[in-house]
């Protein structure tokens, strides 16, 4: 009961949101451009604020370079620490992907000045590290699913998570056991 309360209480303040873009004449602030099109960049200020910069609503059709929307979202200057990301893409069906990556740690640092834009270049790529270990009680699977600089990453299709499913096969090809890992 404890937490409900807690979150009820207020003292909990959802990150600040930068969904459109900056307009022309702003003045005071530095600019942040993502490079991928359409998704999100949560960060965390000097004073551990939250700030959720937002392309998810960017258009979704190819447009020509010249009537591409403006990427650019403004911030206070200072520095930022990106502590989590989303990217979100489209399959030749029509069905929505996402991955959505996090460290709580940090991902990396941006350092954001007035007037200037900084471009943050994050890779789509998602790392898989699996080991494989005999037990006693059998076979012990372990996998990390990462993303930029070991962020743990999820990977979601239609909304969903999707699962990773695994098969261990012997020297022989055997197979010696199947299974759905949990990740994310």
């Amino acid at each position: 009961m404890a937490l409900v309360e807690f979150l009820k209480s207020g003292q909990l303040k959802p990150p600040r949101a930068v969904t459109v873009a900056a307009k022309k004449d702003s003045r005071g602030v530095g600019f942040v451009v993502p490079s991928f099109r359409r998704g999100s960049l949560m960060l965390k200020d000097a004073d551990g604020r939250m700030v959720r910069l937002s392309w998810e609503d960017a258009e979704k059709k190819k447009a020509k370079k010249a009537d591409a929307p403006d990427q650019r979202r403004a911030l206070a200057p200072g520095t930022y620490t990106l502590i989590g990301y989303r990217i979100l893409r489209t399959d030749k069906e029509g069905k929505p992907w996402f991955i959505s990556a996090t460290s709580p740690h940090g991902i990396r640092k941006l350092t954001v000045r007035e007037g200037q834009i900084n471009r943050v270049q994050l890779s789509s790529a998602v790392h898989i590290q699996c080991k494989v270990r005999a037990t006693g009680e059998g076979i012990r699977v372990m996998a990390g699913v990462q993303g930029e600089h070991h962020s743990g990453l999820s990977i979601y299709r239609d909304g969903k998570r999707i699962a990773m499913h695994y098969v261990v096969r012997g020297s022989g090809g055997k197979k010696l056991s199947t299974g759905k890992m949990e990740y994310g």
